[in-house]
């Protein structure tokens, strides 16, 4: 009968306090106290003779007596029988604390019963030999343990009754069906169980422990700890002391080689069905979770199509796509509730234009990651989902397929994206941020983008983006928090309208970006946009608008820029840079973007300093010209121009060539903003300082009226080795 008493850890930690094990920042919590069920029969119990080894006590490993107390670890722990001597029990433990936190203590529960067979267990019955019902004592005393510490595994060693032809035959059923009995019992699916062969000495060993193996192709996270080698006492039955020892290290190394894959979270397991049909959002998030509570780890979505509603990211969770698995939205918006944000800014927080509804949601978390190589399905082909552009209430109410806010230590990396309803990937104040080998394909709805990034210190790398709206998007949604420290790299960007740009959304800015090794192209469609039909002057089908559009019109700065070793083909204007201030609260305001809404002249603009270009070559098929401008009164400054190349198309008028380009009035921000035609063919600089043209060469694919560059209001040019070639 089990003695419950108010012993607790925390009388446990103040009693051992004074032990140098237990430093005074060692917190001992219930996370880190972790308990091992010991159950089964006689070589469990522990047979062997006890020596002076065997009752070295360690502070950090504990068991719990037969009066339900901890105490320090020796042998015996078990109490089954008055012979109880060595068994594996301690050795385990110890082995588990050369691996372990310093801060981890181990906690034994001792439950196992000589002689007692499967069934005796498995019926839960009375077991005369050691006058105790060892299931029933074995679930109590384990519950009894969890109030302290949580359970991290249970080992078992058992046969040496069951071991005969016929009891062999049914074994692994009855074991299976343990197994789940004790996990259903004690509310821990997922735990470790270890089973331990009979040693070779026992001739029954050969035919029954390959049923011990039998049982992994049925229970997860299950192992069969190793007999061989292993020797007896003389009654060639129970392990000798150095086995039983041995026994205790092997079962130690198979816990640590699942706990080494531990977090592998199987949505399978969860009742997730990938028949492209069975709505999965309470199994994935149901793993989900259990993955992020047991301490994070990996949820695996395997081969299959698994659709889904909104799923819940949590601490310390890799989202896991396998190769052949597709992770699809549901075409329905009854799946996608709105979700409260707590971070104020711009675009997400309570009340503004723009909704939160993601496919993956997470905020304010921390080690968050979503790996492999399978795909991710936004389903934005849905009816419900074509809503046209994010101008009206309903349309912006349309998910993202990632929307993360406030979150630390982000990782998207490997997959195929495609088929968003809206933005595909939406990072809000998120700090440290990577995302690598991304395949996204994004062509099926409005409001394409590919990635929108208001976040710091963040690596976009090897990602090939083919997308309807912008292609890599920084935005800054906080005037209190400037995007920073980003590094773009590597990757080739096909889009429909900017390949790279800050903005529009710039309340804070942008600091310390660096672009390099880009390829910068024309999308594979365009469904939408079709710019040579809506726009005049466009030579190709399908067009950039801007390779790279750099615009701060909100306040916010664009500071320290460095763009080199690109290669831009297919865009209708090379580079656009704007420094100006538009109206508040805009969006979804037709005069706006009309350019008719009168700007208030209270609000002021930020600030653009120190951009570098270097090493360019670009092929621009539009009368738009690269473009470095700011409004009336205010200045870009510190630019630099060197070894870039820039052919333009030409055919300029000599009435185009006089065309005086209006001010900047606050409409939103595009390379058409100025008009389809400007007065240069290839570069126009407005209200500017220090400008450094080095090593350029602007060269005409047809003839043209207009000047290769103009310079208006323009402060401090040096122009060092410029080759304009009129027509070539």
């Amino acid at each position: 009968m089990i003695h419950f008493t108010k012993f607790s850890l925390i009388f446990l930690f103040v009693f051992f306090g004074t032990n140098t094990l237990f430093s005074q920042k060692a917190k001992i919590t219930k996370e880190n106290f972790h308990l091992y069920l010991l159950a089964g029969q006689s070589n469990m119990a522990g047979r062997g003779i006890v020596e002076p080894q065997d009752t070295v006590g360690n502070p950090r490993i504990l068991k719990l007596n037969r009066n339900g107390e901890w105490e320090i670890a020796r042998e015996p722990l078990h109490f089954d029988k008055s012979g109880a001597g060595v068994g594996p029990g301690l050795a385990f433990a110890r082995e588990l604390l050369t691996a372990a936190d310093d801060n981890v203590v181990i906690g034994l529960i001792p439950c196992a019963a000589g002689g007692s067979g499967i069934d005796i267990w498995l019926n839960d019955l009375f077991w005369e030999q050691t006058k105790s019902v060892p299931y029933n004592n074995a679930v109590l005393r384990t519950k009894l343990a969890m109030k302290s510490g949580v359970l991290k595994g249970i080992l078992w060693h058992q046969g040496e009754a069951d071991c005969g032809a016929k009891k062999s035959e049914v074994y692994a059923e009855k074991l299976i069906a343990l197994v789940k009995k004790l996990s259903l019992e004690l509310n821990t699916p997922n735990v470790p169980f270890i089973a331990g062969e009979l040693p070779e000495f026992q001739s029954c060993s050969e035919n029954f422990n390959p049923v011990l193996h039998q049982v992994k192709s049925f229970v997860k996270n299950y192992d069969v700890a190793s007999g061989k080698g292993l020797t007896s006492n003389p009654d060639n039955i129970h392990l000798d002391a150095a086995s039983a020892r041995k026994l205790g290290i092997r079962y130690a190394e198979k816990l640590k080689q699942i706990q080494n894959k531990k977090g592998e979270y199987k949505v399978l397991d969860y009742g997730a069905v990938g028949d492209g049909e069975t709505i999965n959002t309470s199994a994935i998030q149901n793993a989900i979770d259990e993955c992020s509570n047991s301490g994070g780890g990996k949820v695996i979505i395997p081969q299959g199509v698994f659709l889904s509603g909104t799923l819940y990211m949590k601490n310390n969770v890799n989202l896991f796509i396998d190769a052949e698995a597709t992770l699809k939205g549901s075409p329905s918006f009854k799946d996608y509730p709105d979700n409260s944000v707590h971070y104020h800014n711009s675009f997400s927080h309570p009340g503004k234009p723009f909704g939160n509804k993601a496919f993956i949601f997470g905020e304010a978390l921390q080690n968050i990651s979503i790996t492999g190589t399978g795909t991710i399905d936004g389903n934005g082909y849905s009816s419900e989902f074509q809503l046209g552009n994010d101008a009206t209430a309903e349309s912006r109410a349309r998910p993202s397929v990632i929307c993360f806010i406030k979150c630390n230590n982000v990782k998207v990396e490997g997959l195929r994206l495609q088929n968003s309803a809206y933005w595909m990937q939406n990072y809000i104040a998120c700090d440290t941020l990577v995302l690598s080998g991304l395949n996204i394909h994004n062509h099926c709805n409005y409001n394409q983008d590919g990635m929108d990034i208001d976040a710091s210190n963040v690596l976009v790398e090897n990602c090939s983006i083919d997308s309807d709206d912008d292609g890599v998007c920084l935005k800054s949604h906080n005037t209190d928090r400037i995007v920073e420290n980003v590094s773009i790299r590597n990757c080739t960007i096909g889009s429909n309208c900017n390949a790279i740009k800050f903005g529009t959304k710039s309340d804070g800015g942008f600091r310390n970006i660096r672009i390099e090794n880009c390829k910068i192209q024309a999308a594979s469609e365009s469904k939408i946009r079709n710019w040579q039909n809506t726009l005049k002057f466009i030579e190709k089908p399908v067009t950039v608008l801007a390779g790279l559009a750099f615009e701060s019109v909100d306040g916010g700065i664009i500071e320290n820029i460095e763009v080199s070793d690109l290669e831009m083909q297919d865009v209708q204007t090379p580079i656009f840079v704007i420094l100006g201030r538009r109206n508040i609260g805009q969006a979804g305001d037709p005069a706006f973007y009309n350019g008719q809404t009168p700007l208030d002249t209270r609000l002021k603009a930020g600030k653009a300093v120190n951009l570098s270009f270097k090493n360019i070559t670009a092929t621009s098929h539009s009368k738009m010209a690269s473009s470095i401008t700011a409004s009336a009164g205010n200045y870009v400054e510190n630019v630099s121009f060197d070894n870039v190349k820039i052919s333009t198309m030409g055919n300029g008028t000599a009435d185009e060539a006089a065309i005086v380009l209006k001010e900047y009035a606050g409409s939103y921000p595009e390379n058409r903003m100025y008009g389809q035609v400007y007065p240069s063919s290839a570069l126009f600089f407005r209200h500017v300082k220090n400008v450094s043209l080095k090593n350029v060469e602007l060269t005409l694919r047809n003839e043209d009226y207009r000047p290769s560059i103009i310079f208006d209001d323009a402060h401090n040019v040096v122009l060092n080795n410029l080759n304009d070639v009129t027509f070539k």
